[in-house]
């Protein structure tokens, strides 16, 4: 009898062992005894099966934090032009650079690795890789060899393609070009170079030479092989700039002087002197680029304000000033810079920025200008008129400027012909016709529901969902998504929106978006492009195909449960799916929560091959999730994933630790988890604390009404808890809760308001909204009335209601253990926002402990902190709901003194538990 061990393998014998089972009594059994043989039948191979998982799990280990200190993640990869060879890279959880490569054939068995990389590339003719090391070290990898060839103390490189064939470009950290033929591994090399810029679109490169004598730019034509001195100088060459056209190029030495070389003259022009003269008080400060018309746009440097040492320095606050109080301090003292445009062929030097003003884009052929002017912070642009943005386009020609009056996120196209912008956020799109001069609603037709959201608060009480994406390739249409659907729109307004996918998005409640970062259509042309699909209902994601005119032509490819790539929603996109240029042959991302993020190789995205194969969670105990409903405790319909250990045991009463935020927590359904100390510094890690017992369950926050965020926390939270509380696995007793930051003045709420759970932990959360209405430094009034918490009006109108949201007001309530986490140079949430909460418990007799780490992240971000949360937040569940001992730091005093000499980690062998505060006079 063969039993595999393997899942899903010993399963499939199970005929085979119900037959042998049957022939075995059949020979000791009369039939009157038939019953009896089928109940001993199933019996034995239910107690086999049994018997064989313990076995299997055994085999398992669970996690702990040495589990951290070696587990890699995929975190990028590149895959070659002719599809056959690819590349992932890994690195430690939590890092991204350096990183390891593994290069492979994608139908083949050859690999070969590479460490401490920072860049790998394919050449051109896909027959070599690239390899740069961390320390100058570059590898040249001939693919499915053994061969290669490295080259030491490498500054700067960059492939070439001439006449199909494909060269390395150079430089070494000592001096000196080289210029290899990456088949023939023959190459020519000059010396005393230190930089260079390529024009590989007109095979010219420009040289930085330098010599105990000076500077000089060389020019080599990589056709003809000639070399010629194009300047010469004492002074050390900066920067080099080129034009598109390869007619002329700018650069800087040391002291920031500009030049311009002139090709059709062979003329030299000292730039600053030109542009300097044409204006009062300001000067040339750098050359950004060349324009497409062959103008220079550079920015010009206004002197920063001299202190005069017999004024006194007191800071000077004005109620008419258009800032917030932050935003006024030092600002006035910076050197500010300018925008401008510089005319070589009419010496003629146009300012596009004057104070205020931001330039968005220039069109192509440098006509037009969107500016971004406003007054004052943008921030307050709900009640501060000067807040409100009055972006315009500045015609270059005529200098006359078209106001667009408060007009957000606006973008013009790439012709200049027309400017889009939204007048609320996600709303409608509002197209200005600059030949026509006249503005028009692009999207006031199509029918959306409003606000069509998941989350209510006051800044999206408006929104219809829409977002534009980019222009199409030729400029004649833009592209924009609504929740679900994707849609053409005529700037012009003469077609009427055409919805590119028909509508199946909305009726399926499936999120589609377009998976590159580009124009995808040229209008006109039946592209056919691969889209990605999210299904909000499900959770699963996948592909379809798109032929762009054709919405009838939507058709799956795939979709199942598990997260590849859908932009906008918080599935962990890592990265997006790669196409060989001229293969069909994609590295496609996939996760699921049972498998580690990994790259799949695809033609036909029906069937997958997994390609890097990084799964560590494989040797432990891991975790499997369910998405569940249930009804908040003011009848609203919510949604939560429960996270639950793999050997679950039904028979077995858990321990639950609730994660909140404000919605999608559904969409993390299927992503994986990695291990770590803590959960992006804000709350305790998943998979560590699901291996030490716990069950989590992550849910939404589900807010219907503007103004009373306190209270919708507790009846979401509730809710999903009650919910749980029906299952007969569930400890109903042992409830515990975690948040940070918005989700950290959720838990401060819970603990306000809420009788449920046994254990609270608050990171970077806010307990009093009157205080953090004016909070410097932190997010104040604006956030707290339009954001998070939506409060909806300000602390003058309406004090009771900042008064009645505020955790602080109930700590009279509070019953519930609470650890408070807080860094003291939080920009977000004052670190004084934790004070006040552990002042005013610690007032009332209540049982709170506050960690306060000295770095100025959002959250707790140093590892060694990290690693110090984690400890003591665990020690602080375990003991309030598995029952463990309590550790000294939360028994005993630990004073100024004992930093940095004593942790109190250890359990105190004396007093079980914390005990009421000897404070308080009775």
């Amino acid at each position: 009898m063969q039993i595999i061990h393997n899942k899903d393998g010993w399963e499939r014998h199970w005929p085979q062992l119900y037959r042998k089972l049957d022939h075995l009594m059949f020979s000791y059994m009369s039939a009157s005894l038939i019953f009896w043989r089928h109940f001993i039948k199933i019996s034995f191979l239910i107690a086999l099966s049994s018997l064989i998982s313990k076995g299997q799990e055994r085999g398992l280990r669970q996690l702990d934090p040495d589990a951290i200190k070696k587990w890699k993640q995929v975190v990028g990869g590149v895959i070659s032009d002719d599809g056959k060879y690819a590349a992932f890279h890994t690195t430690l959880v939590g890092q991204y650079y350096p990183f390891n490569s593994t290069i492979k054939a994608v139908d083949g068995n050859w690999k070969m690795e590479f460490s401490e990389l920072s860049r790998l590339e394919f050449s051109s003719d896909s027959r070599f890789a690239i390899c740069m090391h961390e320390n100058g070290k570059l590898n040249i990898q001939a693919l499915g060899t053994e061969q290669f060839h490295s080259i030491s103390d490498v500054k700067q490189y960059e492939l070439w393609s001439l006449n199909g064939k494909p060269y390395i470009l150079y430089t070494l950290k000592n001096g000196g070009l080289f210029f290899r033929d990456l088949n023939l591994s023959r190459e020519m090399s000059f010396s005393n170079i230190y930089s260079f810029v390529s024009d590989q679109l007109n095979n010219k490169i420009y040289m930085v030479q330098q010599s105990s004598i000076g500077s000089g730019i060389i020019l080599f034509d990589v056709m003809s092989k000639r070399k010629e001195t194009l300047y010469n100088s004492t002074r050390k060459i900066e920067k080099v700039i080129l034009c598109s056209k390869g007619d002329r190029f700018a650069f800087s030495d040391v002291d920031n002087n500009w030049f311009l070389y002139n090709f059709h003259d062979n003329n030299i022009i000292e730039l600053n002197g030109k542009i300097n003269n044409q204006l009062s008080d300001l000067s040339l400060k750098d050359v950004v680029r060349f324009t497409e018309n062959g103008k220079l746009l550079i920015r010009l440097a206004e002197p920063m304000k001299q202190i005069d040492s017999s004024v006194n320095q007191v800071k000077v606050f004005s109620y008419q000033n258009p800032y917030a109080y932050s935003a006024t301090d030092e600002a006035v003292r910076a050197e500010k810079s300018y925008a401008a445009l510089y005319d070589s062929k009419n010496n003629l030097t146009i300012r596009i920025e004057h104070e205020k003003d931001k330039l968005k884009n220039l069109s192509y052929d440098g006509r037009f200008a969107l500016i971004d002017h406003i007054e004052g912070s943008d921030t307050e642009y709900f009640w501060n008129k000067m807040g409100e943005h009055q972006d315009f386009i500045l015609s270059l020609e005529d200098r006359k400027k078209v106001i667009l009056n408060n007009v957000l996120w606006s973008k013009m196209s790439p012709d200049g012909k027309f400017v889009i912008g939204q007048s609320d956020r996600g709303g409608d799109l509002v197209c200005y016709d600059n030949q026509k001069k006249a503005s028009h609603n692009l999207t006031n037709v199509i029918n959306i529901p409003v606000p069509d959201i998941d989350y209510l608060i006051p800044m999206n009480a408006k929104s219809k969902g829409l977002e534009f994406y980019n222009w199409s390739r030729d400029g004649r249409a833009l592209i924009v998504y609504d929740r679900y659907d994707i849609w053409q729109l005529d700037p012009a307004g003469i077609i009427a929106p055409i919805n590119l996918t028909g509508g199946a998005g909305r009726n399926n409640k499936i999120c589609f978006r377009f998976i590159s970062n580009g124009p995808e259509l040229l209008i006109g042309k039946k592209d056919q492009l691969i889209i990605s699909a999210f299904n909000q209902n499900t959770k699963e994601n996948g592909f379809y195909t798109l032929t762009i005119g054709q919405p009838s032509s939507l058709k799956k490819l795939t979709m199942g449960p598990y997260a590849y790539y859908a932009p906008g929603k918080d599935i962990g996109n890592w990265a997006a799916p790669m196409k060989a240029k001229y293969a069909n042959i994609w590295l496609v991302p996939r996760q699921s929560e049972l498998e580690s993020p990994n790259f799949f190789t695809t033609s036909d995205f029906k069937t997958f091959r997994n390609f890097s194969n990084v799964s560590f969670e494989k040797e432990y105990q891991w975790f499997n999730t369910e998405l569940f409903t249930f009804t908040t405790k003011d009848g609203f319909k919510c949604e939560a994933v429960l996270y639950k250990p793999g050997n679950l045991d039904k028979n077995k009463k858990y321990p639950v630790l609730f994660n909140y935020y404000q919605a999608g927590m559904g969409d993390h359904l299927h992503v994986f988890k990695y291990p770590g100390y803590t959960d992006h510094g804000m709350y305790f890690n998943f998979p560590m604390m699901l291996s030490a017992g716990y069950i989590i369950c992550q849910t939404d926050i589900k807010q219907n009404k503007i103004g009373e965020p306190a209270q919708a926390i507790v009846n979401s939270v509730e809710g999903a808890a009650d919910e749980l509380a029906k299952r007969t696995y569930i400890d109903r007793n042992r409830f515990g809760a975690a948040g940070g930051s918005y989700g950290g003045y959720a838990t401060n709420c819970l603990a306000a308001l809420s009788k449920k759970f046994k254990a609270l932990v608050s990171v970077s959360g806010a307990s009093d909204l009157i205080s953090k209405f004016s909070a410097i430094p932190g997010t104040g009034g604006d956030h707290l009335e339009l954001r998070q918490p939506g409060i909806g009006m300000s602390l003058g109108t309406d004090p009771e209601r900042y008064l009645r949201n505020s955790p602080i007001t109930y700590t009279k309530r509070v019953t519930t253990p609470i650890l408070i986490i807080n860094t003291l140079h939080d920009g977000n949430v004052n670190v004084q926002q934790g004070i006040e909460w552990f002042v005013s418990l610690r007032r009332e007799g209540k049982l709170a402990w506050m960690l306060q780490y000295q770095e100025d992240s959002h959250g707790v971000g140093d590892l060694n902190d990290q690693k110090d949360f984690y400890l003591r937040m665990k020690q602080f569940f375990d003991h309030y709901l598995k029952g463990s001992p309590a550790p000294i730091w939360m028994t005993k005093v630990m004073g100024g003194n004992d930093r940095g000499v004593t942790s109190g980690y250890e359990f105190d062998s004396k007093v079980q538990t914390p005990q009421s505060s000897n404070l308080l006079k009775h």
